[in-house]
């Protein structure tokens, strides 16, 4: 398989409950005022527009309709795990958003299907076998 079919196949795999409707119609609820950006403490500390959480709004999104896959080259999509991942979750943007949007539920969602897409590495799975057997 070429790198640009594998590409091709990453970008249409299964987002798992990423692509459900009730996640997609989360994503909408957010109407890209702002508010949210002054209340980001990652947005405040890196000032990019993909660790705000409007920015990671767009990359859930974006996920949900297919536009970007959870696997990119036959691994988890680098550039979507890292702003997620950098989101501390502490929830200060749904405070300040007038539209209500669940961003909790939102990005827990992503994390896990971001872990479940994860194919953990040899030395991963020999630590969680360790683990598990003791």
């Amino acid at each position: 398989m070429t790198n640009r079919n594998l590409q091709s196949y990453d970008s249409l795999a299964d987002s798992g409950p990423l692509s459900s409707p009730q996640f997609l119609k989360l994503t909408e609820q957010c109407v890209h005022c702002g508010l949210c950006l002054p209340a980001c403490p990652t947005y405040d500390v890196f000032g990019t527009e993909m660790d705000s959480p409007r920015g990671r709004i767009a990359l859930m999104r974006a996920t949900a309709e297919g536009r970007i896959g959870l696997r990119q080259n036959g691994a988890v999509n680098d550039s979507l795990a890292r702003h997620i991942s950098l989101c501390l979750a502490c929830r200060s943007c749904e405070t300040a958003c007038p539209s209500g949007v669940q961003y909790g539920q939102l990005v827990e969602t992503t994390r896990v299907a971001i872990e479940q897409s994860r194919r953990p590495g040899l030395l991963e799975k020999g630590v969680r076998w360790w683990l598990c057997a003791n």
